[in-house]
């Protein structure tokens, strides 16, 4: 298993095995993402192995074994610890490891968001008001949610990001030469500027983000071309 991990590079480190985590894995398996499962509660290492999961056994919130996890070589972090607290500490200590990493933190407390965010994670997720306003927008919106669903539908459709980084093939190209059938929602610019809608001529430049929306099929070329990782994300 550490020979595996230490295999790993541009890879994503999930904190705890619990229910969010095991969610977490799971989405990452259905995406074909490589990730390790930083765990250190013993009975928990029967249903990893049961799943198949690449794990370590381990404190997260310890410098040693995040390093032993590659977070100095990872893309992401995903702090799905039931403790708030301990998901602080473990912002802190992995931003310090790596500055480039993209960390999304669990929130169960309304005041942790904040603490989160200054301790280093970049998106902070609060299960219960995430799935009330997912259960509102259902109710309110049934078909349209249904219809940019991501995971777990029966529809290939999914939003993808693709972020245009300096010295990329895809400076100078049209929006409609990258995305191809992909249907292109937006481009956000590097000065922050959100193009809704954009025009198939419209060219791109550095630090461009697009936001598409197509079948897998259509979308995997694109991924090819760039991929996008957690740290090309902009922040805020």
């Amino acid at each position: 298993m550490e020979r595996r991990v230490r295999r790993l590079a541009d890879h994503y480190i999930v904190c705890a095995y619990g229910r969010v985590g095991r969610s977490v894995a799971r989405e990452f398996d259905a995406q074909g993402v490589d990730y390790v499962v930083v765990e250190e509660r013993d009975d928990v290492e029967e249903q990893m192995l049961a799943d198949g999961v690449t794990y370590l056994m381990g404190d997260p919130s310890q410098e040693t074994v995040l390093r032993a996890a590659g977070v100095e070589r990872a893309a992401g972090l995903v702090c799905a610890v039931d403790s708030d607290a301990t998901n602080v500490y473990i912002a802190l200590t992995a931003r310090s490891l790596n500055p480039d990493l993209f960390i999304v933190a669990r929130a169960s407390e309304p005041g942790s968001a904040d603490r989160l965010t200054k301790a280093g994670a970049d998106r902070v997720i609060s299960p219960y008001v995430t799935s009330g306003r997912h259960m509102a927008f259902l109710a309110l919106r049934p078909s349209v949610v249904d219809y940019i669903e991501v995971g777990g539908g029966t529809q290939s459709l999914r939003l993808e990001e693709v972020r245009v980084d300096p010295g990329s093939d895809l400076v100078g190209r049209t929006v409609g030469e990258v995305c191809g059938p992909a249907l292109p929602l937006a481009v956000r610019h590097a000065e922050g500027e959100v193009s809704a809608h954009p025009d198939p001529a419209m060219r791109l430049q550095a630090g461009d983000l697009m936001v598409l929306l197509g079948e897998d099929a259509v979308l995997r070329p694109v991924e090819g071309g760039r991929r996008r990782t957690p740290g090309d994300a902009p922040k805020g």
